[in-house]
């Protein structure tokens, strides 16, 4: 093998064991230099097999005399180590590729701890426009649906007809500039409506937090908005923080390790106050 492709592919094996060994995705920096080296490999794969052709050429430039039989020839193999297919994040079925919002990729580890579901997905169908999910001819699936102030006014009534089980309410959000907290202007009238009409009912909050302190005060205004309707909160109360597109936001300059921190502030301030956290998305 050509040293230099030994050497890319060593180095590439390297990065992902390290990785691997620490229970982690690759950073930034090791995605960049593993794509890197693939380039490289790649092209020394390209130049190994171009060589490969010009002397099977030139033998049969000098062979032409006495010519003999044809012979098929075979693709070069490259020894890439078994580890190195093993620890591939793009097929070693351990890691999701997520893409940032300047357009950057990136394979993040799925956490190993996370229960995998049972769904047998024969069992799915739709009708109507909407999926469910069936157990021995047995409908076991709930349908739910986004609710806010976009909306305009809403038919709970007609949502229920048509199939839906419970909604999730868009309590209020936070400027992702000014940084204002605000209720949504269609809240009280949406919980009351799907109250009234039996629906199940959650809410979001749309986070613009840049710190624990401030995750902790959206916690706070929501538990504050949902006291008069405790009772009817069976489903969880979510935390939905998203970039924004076209426009600069509050939030973008947060590194994940601040992200999951506000997160978690949320979280544990709902939990505490006897609601189900989510993570909207």
């Amino acid at each position: 093998m050509n040293k230099a492709l030994e050497k890319a592919l060593a180095r590439q094996q390297e990065i992902v064991a390290a990785a691997t060994a620490e229970n982690r995705e690759l950073t930034d920096a090791e995605t960049r230099e593993f794509n890197g080296l693939q380039a490289i490999i790649d092209e020394l794969n390209a130049d190994e097999s171009a060589e490969t052709e010009r002397g099977a050429s030139v033998s049969q430039t000098k062979d032409e005399e006495t010519p003999e039989p044809e012979e098929t020839e075979e693709p070069v193999q490259t020894d890439v180590p078994q580890e190195v297919v093993d620890n591939d994040p793009a097929t070693d079925g351990r890691h999701t590729l997520v893409e940032s919002p300047d357009g950057s990729t990136e394979w993040v580890l799925i956490s190993p701890y996370l229960t995998k579901n049972t769904y047998d997905y024969t069992n799915l169908e739709e009708k109507a426009g909407l999926k469910r999910y069936l157990e021995n001819g047995k409908k076991i699936s709930y349908v739910g649906a986004d609710i806010s102030k976009d909306n305009g006014t809403v038919d709970f009534g007609r949502l229920k007809t048509a199939g839906v089980d419970y909604v999730m309410i868009r309590l209020g959000g936070r400027g992702y500039s000014t940084g204002q907290i605000t209720l949504d202007e269609k809240f009280k009238e949406n919980i009351e409506g799907a109250i009234a009409q039996g629906l199940g009912v959650g809410v979001y909050f749309y986070s613009q937090a840049v710190n624990q302190d401030e995750a902790v005060q959206e916690a706070n205004f929501i538990i504050q908005n949902l006291e008069p309707y405790r009772g009817s909160i069976k489903y969880p109360v979510a935390f939905d923080m998203e970039f924004v597109a076209n426009d600069e936001a509050r939030i973008d300059g947060l590194s994940r390790e601040d992200r999951t921190n506000v997160a978690l502030s949320f979280l544990e301030g709902i939990k505490a106050a006897g609601y189900v956290p989510m993570i909207y998305g």
